[in-house]
């Protein structure tokens, strides 16, 4: 015992010191040094024993120390400066307690048992460089000011009171917090339950730094750190492991409290049930909150990398470059808990699951430049959760769910400018995004979804890059869901192989005034810069764009209007099959696809292209209200089935549509050089062209065109299938050409003053009058054209080609049967025509009056008559083929009058005479040839309302060309005449001559003469031909026989013989002649024979001369004998 009187006293051991109490007590002494080598032990209670007062300057053990109790006892108000326990020191336990109590420094190398700190006890320095077996315990209020491990702590380090400093470079069995530590610094291994760990309800630790290794493996509510207590910095370059098997656990653990910082640039691991950094709090008073996670390390867990629970939140988790937060479930998970902001640089993984999940709370921002994927998604928000900002700089990606899934919360802005994909889809929007902005370098992809899928409300869309869907649609809007204000692509690309967009929502606010959204412009669907909308078609790793599927479908409502502006493109479709309530507007802009109207949909406003704008074609099957407006555009086609409304469709300034096709009623309207490359109709159009606009063909298949031109404008062709053209269709300009099929009804005419290349072609009805004053190729017609006027008109545009028609072919009727008051004619004619043919099925109603030039094959019917005052060369005759002609066809009513030059060759009927004063050249037939036969093919000339066939008047000349009389005169009786010759009458029979006609000379009279005035004759029978040829009368030599046997030779006054043609210089083609003609024909054989012996012929006929020839002249009957010898003379062959 060292009493309070001692004084630097000095004990040095080296054997056994035992007491039945303590081994050596201190009582209030001073102890200057004590050596022990030996063995000191207390029997009852310690080994060495501090009273109050008592101090040892310097305590070195290497020996042993023991006590039943304690092996060192401080007991209040006593001092140890220096506590060396040496390398074979061994020290039982060591208790430093009651106020006053202090271990200035307390050095180990040796074994400790065990070290408790409390009641106001103190170690300052506690330096551990071997073991300490069991726990170092700082209980209430004691105090260890720094603690110093290299060694091992075989048990815990346990701080009810304080400490200000615990810096391992060991191993220590855990480290449990109920008091509070200021720093921890590890740079060894910490391990137990939970490496380090608070109580429950106290404890408090400043700071944490790792450097080493710290392992939790306990269960509920554990980690490798594992606090309920509030940490102002945790950092960590080492490892912090869980490897229990709850999944309240962590490798960071936070039952309560919180930290200020957490930053990783180790490992931060859990390979049990449990997360990498997990807050939680279980009591319903109280609030678990961490500041700032920093990781540049790595984060790997099992369950969530960071999962914020239950009454629980986060400032700001920053995941540097480099860093890596991976899970096999969510790689950070705000569950029952908010995170404020989440900055990404690294890494965040999720092996299957999704990256980022937020259920609760309000995430004010994710900010990626990094890579953040996930196996089902890489940001999802649901539950109770939202996210204010997602920016993306780097790569969000969900190689099995949806890149970014909103399905809770709002979210004011996703913004991407990098790559953000999903195998399920880009982003998807169950609940409410203000915006999604994808910047110039951003690519927002689905591959077997949607790219952006909206199945809630979105505000804007805006798009600078491209939003990509490899299956489905670029952007897909569902039913009874939202874009509250517009879509806008810059400059970007939006494309799906399913669409490039879908609406079965809406799109665009809905207020009184219309969408007034984006800037008031109210472009709901707003593409400008080069912006594209396209549906694809995925070829591998490429694709291409597919013009058989839609760009943009609607299905749903467009609130304001789809506009591309300054060479923006759509490719593919704009199938509508919803409402569109505004416009589709292309600004120096192409639709290489169709825009398509379907039935029962709407297009409130309308369709309007400037400033070179294209597109390939228009559908409409239903309603666009503000028609179709082109300025200096093109349409490739437009189908109408609908209603186009205000003013239909309208072309501007050199704009050009090809073709249009309409099958309800429509208005057209081309201005300023426009044109259009062919109109269809099926029920009712109206055609407006002014200021050089054209039409290259219109086509009519049924219903009604109407037709308003300018002088400048024209019309390429008119085909005219089943409908009506209900006005005038005008021509003033040049044209190909006019065809109005069956069925079809040109309502007022047709009017041409430029030219048809072409011509026209009817087999419908043409009403009132094709009036041409210009040039037509030709005209066909199969139908009925009410009125052919070919009229010079001094406007025509080239004074060379007026009112000229190549050929008009009337195969169908031609003219209207005439009412009394009706003085209008099927053709009336000042101009030139070429040819009319009125083929053998035409029929011309109210008669032929020409003033110009005609040449008319007549083949059938003519009604009315033929006016002509100027030339007409006619040929009425059922074919131009006269070998073919079926005369009974080719016929006239209402005779001829004609006051110019007329040539007419009549092979059928001119029924009503023919009337002349000007100078007619007539041949009513033609010598026909028939197996060597010679035969008159004539036709017909009836009487006119005087009486005559003929009637010649003033100074008008009528010179008969062939005409046929069944006899040599007709002297019998004025009945003969009456019956048989020309009844001629007028006011100058004499300019009426015969130049060539031809009679019948079967009885024949080589002697006698015959009288061809006969031949002519008054309306009464009295032979009037004296008075013809200027009252010179017939010239015989005009007269011709059928045969050419015999030569008419003129005797003056209408007198005319008969004789042999001297000219025949064949005596064989004589006998043939003769033989035929005799067996055709009562020609006195003999008698001709008789008169060929006097003629001096190159033909030797003295053979003749040998037959028995009939003095008497027999008949023919007689001759039969005599034909067979020619026959055998001169036709042996008889070929």
């Amino acid at each position: 015992m060292v009493n309070e009187s001692a004084n630097n006293v000095t004990i040095d051991n080296q054997g056994s010191i035992n007491g039945n109490v303590s081994g050596i007590k201190v009582e209030g002494g001073k102890v200057s040094t004590i050596n022990n080598t030996g063995s000191i032990h207390g029997g009852s209670h310690y080994g060495i024993y501090l009273t109050p007062n008592a101090s040892i300057e310097n305590f070195s053990n290497n020996g042993t120390i023991t006590g039943a109790q304690v092996g060192i006892k401080l007991d209040g108000n006593n001092l140890i400066k220096t506590l060396n326990n040496a390398s074979n020191g061994f020290i039982s336990s060591i208790n430093v307690s009651g106020g006053g109590s202090v271990i200035q420094n307390l050095n180990n190398v040796g074994t400790i048992g065990g070290i408790t700190v409390a009641n106001g006890g103190k170690i300052n320095t506690l330096n551990n460089d071997n073991k300490i077996n069991g726990s170092v315990s700082v209980n209430g209020g004691g105090n260890i000011n720094h603690l110093d491990n290299s060694g091992t702590i075989g048990g815990q380090i346990s701080v009810g009171g304080t400490v200000n400093t615990i810096t391992n470079d060991g191993r220590i069995n855990g480290i449990g917090i109920s008091g509070s530590i200021n720093t921890i610094n590890n740079n060894g291994v910490i391990s137990g339950v939970s490496g380090i760990s608070s109580g429950r309800w106290s404890g408090t630790v400043n700071t944490i730094k790792n450097t080493g290794t710290i392992i939790g493996s306990g269960g509920l509510e554990s980690g490798g750190v594992s606090l309920y207590t509030t940490i102002n910095h945790l950092e960590n370059s080492g490892t912090i492991q869980y490897t229990g098997g709850n999944q309240y656990g962590g490798a960071i653990y936070f039952g309560s409290g919180g930290f200020k910082t957490i930053t990783n640039s180790g490992v931060l691991s859990s390979n049990g049930a449990g997360a990498g950094i997990y807050l939680f709090n279980s009591n319903s008073g109280q609030h678990t909150h961490g500041t700032f996670i920093g990781n540049s390390g790595t984060i790997i867990a099992n369950r969530s990398g960071i999962l914020i629970g239950r009454r629980s939140s986060l400032q700001t988790l920053k995941n540097e470059t480099g860093g890596l937060i991976q899970s096999n479930s969510e790689a950070i998970y705000a569950w029952d808990g908010p995170i404020n902001t989440i900055i990404n640089s690294g890494t965040i993984h999720s092996n299957n699951n999704v990256g980022i999940r937020i259920n609760s709370g309000t995430t004010q921002t994710i900010s990626n430049d990094g890579r953040l994927q996930g196996k089902s998604g890489a940001i999802v928000v649901g539950g109770g959760g939202s996210i204010k900002t997602i920016n993306n700089t780097g790569t969000i990606h969900s190689w099995n769910g949806v890149a970014v899934a909103i399905n809770a919360g709002n979210t004011e802005i996703i913004s991407n400018d990098d790559y953000l994909q999903g195998v399920g889809g880009g982003i998807s929007v169950g609940s409410t995004v203000y915006t999604i902005e994808n910047k110039n370098n951003g690519l927002i992809q689905g591959n077997n979804s949607h790219a952006i899928y909206i199945n809630g409300l979105v505000g804007t869309i805006a798009n600078k890059g491209t939003i990509l869907s490899l299956s489905k649609g670029g952007v897909f809007i569902d039913k009874n869901k939202k874009i509250n204000s517009h879509i806008q692509v810059d400059g970007g690309f939006i494309a799906g192989a399913g669409a490039g967009m879908t609406n079965f929502g809406t799109i665009g606010a809905n207020n009184n005034n219309g969408s007034l959204v984006n800037n008031s412009t109210g472009n709901v669907i707003d593409l400008k810069n080069g912006g594209t909308i396209a549906a694809i078609k995925v070829n591998g790793d490429s694709f291409n764009y597919d013009y058989d599927r839609n760009a943009i479908f609607n299905g749903g409502l467009i609130n304001g209007h789809i506009n591309l502006e300054g060479k923006s493109e759509i490719h593919g479709n704009v199938m509508n099959d919803g409402t569109i309530k505004g416009d589709i507007k292309l600004d120096d802009s192409k639709i290489y696809g169709t825009i398509i109207n379907k039935v029962n949909s709407q297009i409130q406003g309308g369709i309007s292209l400037k400033n070179n704008s294209q597109l390939i074609a228009i559908e409409n099957n239903s309603n666009i209200e503000k028609g179709i407006n082109l300025n200096k555009s093109t349409i490739g086609s437009i189908i109408n089935n609908g209603t186009i409304g205000n003013g239909g469709i309208k072309l501007d300034n050199y704009s050009t549509i090809g073709f249009i096709e309409n099958f309800q009623t429509l208005n057209i309207e081309l201005n300023n050089h426009s044109s259009v490359g062919k109109i269809t109709n099926h029920n009712d159009t109206t055609v407006k062209l002014e200021n050089h606009s054209n039409v290259d063909i219109f086509e009519n298949k049924g219903g009604s065109i109407n037709i308003d031109k300018d002088n400048t404008s024209t019309i390429g062709g008119l085909i005219n299938s089943a409908g009506t053209i209900k006005n005038v269709f005008d021509n003033k300009e040049s044209m190909v050409a006019i065809m109005n099929g069956d069925g079809a009804v040109l309502e007022k005419g047709i009017t041409n003053s430029g030219e048809i290349t072409s011509g026209i072609s009817n087999g419908g009805i043409i009403k009132e009058t094709l009036d041409n004053s210009g040039v037509v190729a030709a005209i066909s017609n199969n139908g009925i054209i009410e009125s052919i006027n070919n009229t010079l008109n001094n406007k025509t545009k080239d004074d060379k080609d007026k009112a000229h028609i190549g050929v008009i072919s009337n195969g169908g009727t031609i003219g209207r049967e005439a009412s009394p008051l009706d003085h209008s004619y099927g053709i009336n004619n000042s101009g030139t025509i070429d040819m009319l043919e009125n083929t053998s099925s035409g029929v011309i109603f109210n008669g032929i009056n020409n003033s110009g030039a005609i040449n008319l094959s007549n083949q059938n019917d003519i009604y009315g008559g033929i006016a002509n005052s100027g030339t007409i060369n006619l040929i009425n005759a059922s074919s131009l083929n006269t070998t073919e002609n079926d005369n009974n066809k080719a016929k006239i009513y209402g005779g001829i009058n004609n006051e110019g030059t007329m040539s007419i060759t009549n092979y059928g009927e001119i029924n009503g005479g023919i009337t002349n004063s000007g100078t007619l050249t007539l041949s009513n037939g033609h010598v026909h040839s028939t197996y060597g036969n010679a035969e008159w093919e004539g036709g017909t000339i009836g009487k006119n309302t005087q009486g005559y066939h003929l009637e010649n008047n003033n100074g008008g000349k009528i010179s008969i060309d062939g005409w046929y009389f069944d006899a040599l005169e007709y002297t019998q009786s004025d009945e003969q005449r009456k019956e048989n010759s020309i009844i001629v009458g007028g006011n100058n029979i004499g300019g009426i001559s015969a130049d060539k006609i031809y009679v019948n000379a079967a009885n024949i009279d080589l002697n006698k003469i015959y009288n061809a005035n006969t031949f002519f004759a008054n309306e009464k029978g009295e032979s009037v031909g004296d008075e013809t040829n200027n009252n010179q009368g017939v010239d015989g030599n005009n007269i011709k026989d059928l045969t050419d046997i015999f030569d008419f030779v003129g005797l003056g006054s209408g007198k005319y013989t008969a004789r042999v043609n001297l000219n025949e210089l064949s005596g064989k083609t004589l006998a043939k002649s003769m033989v035929y003609s005799s067996r055709l024909r009562n020609i006195n054989i003999s008698n001709i024979l008789r008169d060929v012996t006097a003629k001096n012929f190159q033909t030797e006929f003295s053979q003749v001369l040998d037959m028995q020839l009939s003095k008497k002249g027999e008949a023919y009957g007689n001759d039969a004998d005599l034909l067979a010898e020619l026959e055998d003379i001169f036709i042996p062959n008889k070929n």
